[in-house]
């Protein structure tokens, strides 16, 4: 069984740590430059502080596919860059150490950060990229049934003002609704339905409100 010899575990140390500090810190910075925007989902949009961490960790496996090969890149450069510095691959080379037995822990190291990465394009981010979607519609969905209010004549949608009696959140099902469309100024139409019920658009992560035994009333 082979073992690492000391030289091996000390040049991994040199470039894991730099490694380690490099991914955090590019990371993060993708981390940051997303943050004003999941900070304004849960201030103007309501989305509960949960959902934005199932979003940022659905997010980061996009992140590290591209973090994580440049930290290794960092932490190589940084570690035999200090190495270089205080004079101690000028030693090992007195020694009788060649670049190529020095650069094998470097190579052992970079397969398997080739290994990960393979991982982290073809398995983790088709995987998390379809949670991710998935989570998008139903907070579509949730804040589309969140924002019809029972009884009152909801106008936050443009061109539409929409009245329900009754609403069953469980079901996203509306009872005695009224629907005035002013999108087209021409075509100005009113619907009057016993019944509607939101439907998802999966294909569009869009909620598309259907109505039964109605009539429509045209301007």
């Amino acid at each position: 069984m082979l073992r690492p010899k000391t030289l091996d575990v000390y040049i991994l140390r040199e470039v894991a740590l730099p490694s380690f500090g490099g991914l955090l810190l590019l990371t993060l910075t993708l981390v940051v430059g997303r943050a004003l925007k999941l900070i304004d989902l849960m201030v103007n949009r309501g989305v509960s502080p949960r959902e934005i961490l199932n979003i940022l960790g659905y997010i980061m496996p996009g992140f590290l596919e591209l973090t994580f090969p440049m930290a290794i890149l960092m932490g190589v450069l940084l570690g035999f860059g200090r190495m270089a510095t205080d004079q101690e691959i000028t030693a090992a080379r007195s020694s009788g150490i060649s670049l190529h037995r020095l650069a094998v822990p470097v190579i052992v190291l970079a397969l398997g950060a080739y290994a990960i990465a393979c991982w982290l394009a073809l398995v983790a981010r088709p995987w998390a990229n379809a949670k991710l979607q998935d989570q998008l519609y139903q907070m579509t969905r949730a804040q589309a049934i969140a924002g019809i209010k029972e009884k009152v004549f909801n106008n936050n949608l443009p061109g539409l003002v929409v009245y329900t009696e009754r609403i069953d959140p469980a079901h996203s099902r509306l009872f005695g609704v009224v629907l005035s469309d002013d999108r087209d100024p021409h075509e100005a139409s009113t619907v009057i339905a016993r019944s509607g019920v939101l439907i998802p658009d999966i294909p569009h992560s869009s909620v598309v409100l259907r109505l039964f035994d109605g009539s429509v009333f045209g301007s």
